[in-house]
Protein backbone atom coordinates (compact mmCIF):
# COMPACT_ATOMS: atom_id res chain seq x y z
CA UNK A 1 0.00 0.00 0.00
CA UNK A 2 1.02 3.50 -1.18
CA UNK A 3 2.31 5.48 2.08
CA UNK A 4 -0.06 8.94 2.37
CA UNK A 5 1.04 12.00 1.55
CA UNK A 6 -0.75 13.72 4.36
CA UNK A 7 -0.96 12.42 8.03
CA UNK A 8 -4.06 12.47 9.81
CA UNK A 9 -2.73 14.42 12.32
CA UNK A 10 -1.54 17.26 9.53
CA UNK A 11 -4.47 17.27 7.93
CA UNK A 12 -6.50 18.06 11.47
CA UNK A 13 -3.75 20.77 12.04
CA UNK A 14 -4.76 22.24 8.68
CA UNK A 15 -7.71 22.25 9.39
CA UNK A 16 -7.60 23.35 12.95
CA UNK A 17 -5.21 26.67 11.58
CA UNK A 18 -7.89 27.22 8.91
CA UNK A 19 -10.60 27.34 11.58
CA UNK A 20 -8.31 29.92 13.72
CA UNK A 21 -7.69 31.94 10.69
CA UNK A 22 -11.61 32.49 9.70
CA UNK A 23 -12.12 33.51 13.35
CA UNK A 24 -9.99 36.15 13.28
CA UNK A 25 -10.86 37.49 10.02
CA UNK A 26 -14.16 37.41 11.11
CA UNK A 27 -13.28 39.79 14.56
CA UNK A 28 -10.55 41.84 13.14
CA UNK A 29 -11.66 45.27 12.11
CA UNK A 30 -9.27 47.79 9.86
CA UNK A 31 -9.62 51.12 10.89
CA UNK A 32 -6.34 52.37 11.77
CA UNK A 33 -2.76 52.04 9.77
CA UNK A 34 -2.04 49.23 12.87
CA UNK A 35 -4.77 47.23 12.11
CA UNK A 36 -4.19 47.46 8.31
CA UNK A 37 -0.77 46.23 9.21
CA UNK A 38 -2.07 42.92 11.60
CA UNK A 39 -4.63 42.75 8.39
CA UNK A 40 -1.62 41.89 6.44
CA UNK A 41 0.19 39.92 8.43
CA UNK A 42 -2.82 37.59 8.73
CA UNK A 43 -3.18 37.51 4.88
CA UNK A 44 0.75 36.98 4.54
CA UNK A 45 0.08 33.71 7.05
CA UNK A 46 -2.95 32.82 4.83
CA UNK A 47 -0.83 32.29 1.97
CA UNK A 48 2.05 30.56 3.26
CA UNK A 49 -0.49 27.93 4.47
CA UNK A 50 -2.34 28.02 0.91
CA UNK A 51 0.93 27.67 -0.51
CA UNK A 52 1.78 24.62 1.61
CA UNK A 53 -1.85 23.11 1.11
CA UNK A 54 -0.90 23.32 -2.99
CA UNK A 55 2.14 21.40 -2.25
CA UNK A 56 0.23 18.85 -0.45
CA UNK A 57 -2.50 18.86 -3.03
CA UNK A 58 -0.09 18.54 -5.72
CA UNK A 59 1.93 15.63 -4.46
CA UNK A 60 -0.98 13.82 -4.30
CA UNK A 61 -2.91 14.90 -7.58
CA UNK A 62 0.45 14.74 -9.66
CA UNK A 63 1.53 11.61 -9.72
CA UNK A 64 -1.92 10.32 -10.26
CA UNK A 65 -2.51 13.03 -13.30
CA UNK A 66 0.50 12.13 -14.88
CA UNK A 67 -0.57 8.67 -14.45
CA UNK A 68 -3.81 9.48 -15.96
CA UNK A 69 -2.33 11.56 -19.00
CA UNK A 70 0.25 8.30 -19.80
CA UNK A 71 -3.25 6.02 -19.76
CA UNK A 72 -5.11 8.23 -21.63
CA UNK A 73 -2.02 8.54 -24.22
CA UNK A 74 -1.68 4.82 -24.45
CA UNK A 75 -4.93 3.87 -24.65
CA UNK A 76 -5.98 6.96 -27.24
CA UNK A 77 -2.55 5.60 -29.32
CA UNK A 78 -4.07 1.86 -29.12
CA UNK A 79 -7.48 2.72 -30.23
CA UNK A 80 -5.94 5.43 -33.10
CA UNK A 81 -5.76 2.66 -36.02
CA UNK A 82 -9.05 1.15 -35.17
CA UNK A 83 -10.65 4.55 -35.59
CA UNK A 84 -8.82 5.30 -38.67
CA UNK A 85 -10.57 1.79 -40.29
CA UNK A 86 -13.78 2.21 -39.20
CA UNK A 87 -13.69 6.04 -40.53
CA UNK A 88 -12.01 4.26 -43.91
CA UNK A 89 -14.76 1.15 -43.87
CA UNK A 90 -17.76 4.16 -43.11
CA UNK A 91 -16.77 5.96 -46.05
CA UNK A 92 -16.71 2.96 -48.06
CA UNK A 93 -20.07 1.95 -47.32
CA UNK A 94 -21.66 4.97 -47.46
CA UNK A 95 -20.19 5.39 -51.01
CA UNK A 96 -21.60 2.10 -51.78
CA UNK A 97 -24.83 2.95 -50.12
CA UNK A 98 -25.55 6.49 -51.93
CA UNK A 99 -24.30 4.62 -55.49
CA UNK A 100 -27.31 2.40 -54.96
CA UNK A 101 -30.05 5.09 -53.95
CA UNK A 102 -28.78 6.61 -57.03
CA UNK A 103 -29.19 3.37 -59.20
CA UNK A 104 -33.01 3.07 -57.60
CA UNK A 105 -33.82 6.84 -58.17
CA UNK A 106 -32.52 6.60 -61.94
CA UNK A 107 -34.79 3.54 -62.12
CA UNK A 108 -37.52 5.14 -60.79
CA UNK A 109 -37.23 8.11 -63.48
CA UNK A 110 -36.63 5.59 -66.19
CA UNK A 111 -40.23 3.86 -64.99
CA UNK A 112 -41.90 7.20 -64.58
CA UNK A 113 -41.40 8.27 -67.85
CA UNK A 114 -42.14 5.37 -69.32
CA UNK A 115 -45.47 5.47 -67.32
CA UNK A 116 -45.76 8.94 -68.63
CA UNK A 117 -45.37 7.94 -72.19
CA UNK A 118 -48.37 5.42 -71.73
CA UNK A 119 -50.34 8.07 -70.53
CA UNK A 120 -50.15 10.39 -73.32
CA UNK A 121 -51.15 7.56 -75.52
CA UNK A 122 -54.52 7.00 -73.69
CA UNK A 123 -53.46 3.70 -71.89
CA UNK A 124 -54.55 3.42 -68.56
CA UNK A 125 -51.66 3.69 -65.71
CA UNK A 126 -50.64 1.66 -62.62
CA UNK A 127 -49.73 3.12 -59.08
CA UNK A 128 -45.71 2.86 -59.62
CA UNK A 129 -44.00 0.39 -56.96
CA UNK A 130 -41.40 2.80 -55.66
CA UNK A 131 -37.49 1.70 -56.26
CA UNK A 132 -35.75 0.05 -52.86
CA UNK A 133 -31.75 0.01 -52.83
CA UNK A 134 -30.04 -2.68 -52.88
CA UNK A 135 -27.54 -2.92 -49.87
CA UNK A 136 -26.90 -5.02 -47.06
CA UNK A 137 -27.38 -5.30 -43.42
CA UNK A 138 -25.94 -1.37 -42.39
CA UNK A 139 -28.35 1.41 -41.62
CA UNK A 140 -27.52 4.68 -43.41
CA UNK A 141 -28.69 7.57 -41.49
CA UNK A 142 -29.01 11.05 -42.63
CA UNK A 143 -28.09 13.60 -40.65
CA UNK A 144 -28.75 17.77 -40.97
CA UNK A 145 -25.61 19.53 -41.00
CA UNK A 146 -24.04 22.61 -43.13
CA UNK A 147 -21.04 24.20 -44.43
CA UNK A 148 -20.53 28.09 -44.00
CA UNK A 149 -21.27 29.55 -47.17
CA UNK A 150 -20.68 33.17 -46.44
CA UNK A 151 -20.01 34.12 -42.67
CA UNK A 152 -20.98 37.97 -43.79
CA UNK A 153 -24.38 36.99 -43.83
CA UNK A 154 -24.96 34.77 -40.94
CA UNK A 155 -27.01 36.36 -38.01
CA UNK A 156 -25.08 37.77 -35.34
CA UNK A 157 -26.52 34.80 -32.67
CA UNK A 158 -24.68 32.40 -34.54
CA UNK A 159 -21.45 34.29 -35.06
CA UNK A 160 -18.03 32.53 -33.80
CA UNK A 161 -19.83 29.94 -34.81
CA UNK A 162 -20.83 28.72 -32.30
CA UNK A 163 -21.29 25.23 -32.98
CA UNK A 164 -23.42 24.42 -30.06
CA UNK A 165 -26.45 27.39 -31.04
CA UNK A 166 -26.01 26.10 -34.88
CA UNK A 167 -26.53 22.37 -34.08
CA UNK A 168 -29.62 23.21 -31.78
CA UNK A 169 -31.12 25.42 -34.24
CA UNK A 170 -30.92 22.88 -37.12
CA UNK A 171 -31.98 20.06 -34.58
CA UNK A 172 -35.28 22.21 -33.51
CA UNK A 173 -35.85 22.02 -37.60
CA UNK A 174 -34.21 25.62 -38.65
CA UNK A 175 -33.21 24.57 -42.01
CA UNK A 176 -32.62 28.57 -43.47
CA UNK A 177 -29.77 30.19 -41.43
CA UNK A 178 -28.01 33.01 -44.13
CA UNK A 179 -24.31 32.13 -44.53
CA UNK A 180 -24.37 28.50 -44.30
CA UNK A 181 -25.53 25.63 -46.50
CA UNK A 182 -27.85 23.54 -44.34
CA UNK A 183 -28.43 19.55 -45.58
CA UNK A 184 -28.07 16.40 -44.35
CA UNK A 185 -25.10 14.63 -44.19
CA UNK A 186 -25.22 10.76 -44.60
CA UNK A 187 -23.53 8.39 -41.30
CA UNK A 188 -23.61 5.23 -41.14
CA UNK A 189 -24.90 2.87 -37.45
CA UNK A 190 -23.94 -0.71 -37.96
CA UNK A 191 -26.24 -2.71 -35.59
Amino acid sequence: MAKKAISKTELARMRDNGAVVVTKANILTVTTITQENKAYEILKAIKAQLTLIEKKRTSITGPLNQSLREANTMFKTLAKPLNDARKIINDKVLEFKLAQEEKAAKKMATKEKIQASHVARGHEAHELVPEVAETGDSVMQKRWTYDLVDISKVPAEYLQLNLGAIRKAINGGEQNIPGLKIYQKPTLSVR
